[in-house]
């Protein structure tokens, strides 16, 4: 008898994005737009990765703009590669939602990618490198 082990994502969730739903209708610009920062385990991601704990932030601005403070370069890279390098970036953002793909946020230049939600708190789903990896990092919004 032989016994095989895989190791990977399953049914197409990863176990850094459990908990997360994605949405499927479009909240309300006041909803989306404010501060958003890592959460802990994506803290801990990085910091495996060699990163040192700095203030990772990602601000969603009104006039559908973006502010990137601190964001960590393998997030810019397409496989996932780093320099350890942090970086300050801006642009516009969307939200799309279809009945095919579900909510969906363009961060331009950067990403696009999905719109969650856990305990009423919104989230932006980042893979890092190939998603078949599952590896991935969360921007959580800030309750004020």
């Amino acid at each position: 008898m032989t016994l095989i082990s895989l190791t990977g994502c399953h049914a197409g969730i990863c176990t850094w994005e459990w908990g997360y739903t994605q949405l499927n209708v479009r909240p309300a610009d006041e909803r989306l737009i404010g501060q958003y920062q890592l959460t802990e385990s994506s803290r801990e991601y990085l910091k495996d990765r060699g990163f040192k704990d700095a203030k990772f932030r990602l601000e969603l601005l009104g006039s559908g703009k973006f502010k990137f403070t601190n964001a960590p370069d393998l997030i810019f890279d397409t496989h996932g590669q780093s320099n350890l390098k942090l970086i300050d970036k801006e642009g516009n953002w969307s939200v799309i939602c279809a009945d095919s793909y579900d909510c969906m946020i363009e961060l331009e230049n950067v990403c696009v990618v999905p719109l969650a939600e856990k305990d009423g708190r919104l989230a932006i789903l980042i893979a890092i490198g190939d998603g078949d990896e599952c590896n991935g990092i969360i921007y959580e919004i800030v309750q004020i």
